[in-house]
């Protein structure tokens, strides 16, 4: 459900449907653990991944606001949540993408995704001292790799030792 739901939503979705299957894929991930549902078969994986995630995060990119709010409110749920806890450093991922996004000059315009993002990391930090301590790391690593001028897809979104 979760597979069909991610290839009806592209990221340059103009629909308010494909919208609606985005925010549903974030609820099917907030009802499941992520390692439940985050793996696609081989017939449906697109250039080597097996994971759901990669196009979700593709979203988060996307020239329509509106699909940038969802992602955003969708990934912030599931960090504050927990639900990407232990599923091989998609949560670092998906703070790593959040913090770029939130600081991008190319969302000024989303007023409900700085909205959610401005409520969600206060509220994240307070989650636990693990919490603080994931996002002091991203941050450092998005500082560490921000690139003078120029967007913000050039900083990694992985971790290197």
């Amino acid at each position: 459900m979760a597979i069909a739901l991610a290839n009806r939503s592209s990221p340059h979705t103009r629909t308010p449907s494909g919208c609606t299957a985005l925010s549903a894929c974030f609820d099917l991930a907030m009802a499941y653990r992520a390692p439940e549902w985050a793996a696609l078969p081989d017939s449906l994986a697109s250039e080597g991944s097996s994971s759901i995630f990669p196009k979700l995060f593709g979203h988060l990119a996307s020239p329509m606001p509106l699909v940038r709010a969802v992602a955003a409110e969708g990934f912030a749920k599931l960090l504050v949540s927990a639900r990407l806890r232990g599923s091989a450093g998609v949560e670092r991922e998906a703070l790593t993408a959040l913090t770029l996004v939130f600081f991008s000059p190319h969302t000024d315009d989303g007023t409900s995704l700085r909205q959610c993002l401005a409520v969600f990391f206060p509220t994240f930090v307070r989650r636990s001292p693990s919490s603080m301590h994931l996002l002091e790391s991203v941050f450092l690593h998005c500082l560490r790799y921000a690139p003078t001028p120029g967007p913000h897809r050039s900083i990694p979104l992985t971790f290197t030792a």
